[in-house]
C-alpha cells in the first residue's frame, strides 16, 4: 500500500493550529491525492 504523509510546518509561534485544523489539511489532502489517482509514496508539506 501507497504511504501518504502531510506534514504541516508552523513557524510563527504566536498562534498555535488547532488540531482539528490539521486532521482536516491531512484529510484534505489525502482526499485529492486519491481523486486525482495518484500512486506511490507521497509526502506533501503544508506551510
Amino acid at each position: 500500500m501507497d504511504k501518504i504523509r502531510v506534514i504541516i510546518d508552523n513557524r510563527q509561534k504566536q498562534v498555535k493550529i488547532p488540531t482539528g485544523i490539521r486532521m482536516l489539511v491531512r484529510r484534505c489532502c489525502n482526499a485529492v491525492l486519491k481523486m486525482e489517482d495518484v500512486t506511490g509514496n507521497i509526502e506533501v508539506h503544508v506551510a
